[in-house]
């Protein structure tokens, strides 16, 4: 009896821990394909992030960032990070948000970039939340909202600046 109580319990220990593992492996998947349809096919390179603001600190002691910060098109690019980060008000905000990258070929010698921050993640949600709160605080910043493909689509831009975030 106590033979078959112990090899009960071990055949529950291991299915326990098959299905936690095929419930993690079943949720990444489902993650993964959650990004894909908004990536078009024209897509060059895509380059996925888990945690956007440590891995661009940590990016940003590089040598090649000290290069890339001499190409106007990336100035752009930590400038949109840095105003997010402002907008959240906390410089942290950004260290556990996903963030997926396409990159397209616009020509012979350009390229475009689109950047995906996944909204239904939890740290993502906050960060939005709190960026949201201080916008509609703060008369410096507008909003728009508008409806494309079935989506809602926000954007805030501060009223004297060209750059405008959308989700």
């Amino acid at each position: 009896m106590k033979k078959l109580f112990s090899s009960l319990i071990l055949f529950l220990l291991v299915l326990t821990n098959v299905t936690y593992l095929y419930y993690k492996h079943w949720h990444s998947e489902k993650e993964a394909e959650e990004t894909v349809p908004y990536i078009p096919q024209s897509a060059a390179l895509v380059y996925e992030v888990a945690a956007l603001g440590k891995q661009w600190a940590y990016f940003q002691q590089t040598s090649m960032a000290e290069t890339l910060n001499q190409v106007p098109a990336f100035v752009t690019i930590q400038q949109s990070f840095d105003v997010l980060k402002e907008l959240s008000g906390n410089p942290r905000s950004l260290d556990n948000v996903p963030l997926t990258v396409s990159i397209h070929g616009l020509g012979e010698e350009h390229l475009g970039y689109i950047f995906y921050l996944n909204t239904r993640n939890a740290a993502t949600k906050e960060c939005f939340k709190e960026v949201k709160r201080r916008v509609q605080q703060d008369g410096e910043y507008g909003e728009a909202v508008r409806k494309y493909a079935g989506y809602k689509i926000t954007e805030l831009s501060k009223r004297d600046a060209s750059s405008t975030l959308s989700y």
